[in-house]
């Protein structure tokens, strides 16, 4: 209620009295403190692609930290159904100007690229 309060230039109180005249339902201090679980587990995936675990209705997902970084710079509509690439190659680089979507078309030809790029150099041939 405070950050709701900070937004709208005035107390929590009064949020919650507004709240309450308009029949809109909200936890109090304790009952909100008391739900409240521990931090995100994260861990970087042996491909080096760093994960947050979490349960959700029971069940244990993880999500690649890049997707979320991705959906809060482009939005969800721009990310949805599509591969999120890593411009520098290097998984763990998770800095927005370092992502971006790209259909999945796309980024197996990107990397394809990148591969018979560094075949050619291990050969000896220019790229």
């Amino acid at each position: 209620m405070e950050e709701i309060g900070e937004r709208l230039g005035c107390s929590a109180r009064t949020v919650c009295r507004w709240l309450k005249k308009h029949g809109i339902e909200s936890r109090d201090q304790h009952q909100a403190h008391s739900i409240r679980h521990d931090a995100v587990p994260f861990r970087t995936h042996t491909t080096s692609y760093e994960r947050w675990l979490h349960r959700y209705r029971g069940e244990r997902e993880s999500v690649r930290v890049h997707r979320l970084v991705a959906v809060a710079e482009y939005g969800f509509d721009q990310v949805v159904g599509k591969d999120v690439h890593h411009k520098n190659s290097i998984p763990w680089d998770n800095r927005p100007e370092n992502l971006e979507p790209v259909s999945h078309a796309e980024h197996s030809q990107i990397h394809g690229l990148e591969r018979a790029e560094n075949e050619k150099r291990n050969r000896g041939e220019s790229a």
